[in-house]
């Protein structure tokens, strides 16, 4: 899977989570130094980011939410 990929899960899950979708300020949002981690926290929300054979599912979840993007590639 490609780091454009993962990226791009992280952000859609993230939009999912607020609600917003694919927001400027979603776009803007620097995940960068995450790119490499399969657990972090950012903005007090909880993500996971795992790669299963070609896809890249990302979890954004808080106490009692979850919400899963998977992409193939």
């Amino acid at each position: 899977a490609t780091l454009f990929t993962r990226l791009w899960t992280i952000k859609e899950s993230y939009g999912k989570y607020l609600g917003c979708g694919l927001t400027k300020e979603i776009l803007k949002t620097d995940f960068s130094k995450y790119m490499h981690d399969e657990l972090f926290i950012y903005d007090k929300k909880f993500f996971c980011v795992k790669e299963i054979d070609d896809f890249i599912c990302t979890s954004c979840t808080n106490d009692d939410t979850i919400h899963y993007v998977c992409i193939g590639g």
